[in-house]
């Protein structure tokens, strides 16, 4: 049986979509794993009772510290990677 990650999800976004991070990390946060899956072995670890611990890379950085170390220190100690996308997310042509 795998150990559950440090953070359940690394959940990455832009300022655009600040306002659906906040409801995603809620949401998620709040949900309840249905009780036949708790403590069972998954892909990213024991399934725990809430998906408490989400990473937030926009709130959860210090601001003195090197970015990309502490970022993919974080990648690395996250279950799953989620990536909020809009079109206001683009890069001008």
């Amino acid at each position: 049986m795998g150990v559950a990650p440090k953070y359940w999800e690394f959940l990455r976004y832009s300022h655009a979509v600040k306002q659906w991070a906040e409801w995603l990390h809620r949401t998620l946060e709040s949900y309840s794993i249905p009780r036949h899956l708790i403590g069972r072995s998954g892909a990213a670890g024991i399934i725990p009772e809430k998906l408490r611990l989400i990473f937030r890379d926009r709130d959860a950085l210090p601001a003195r510290m090197d970015l990309s170390v502490a970022v993919r220190a974080a990648l690395r100690d996250s279950g799953y990677l989620i990536v909020l996308c809009s079109p206001s997310c683009s890069a001008p042509n």
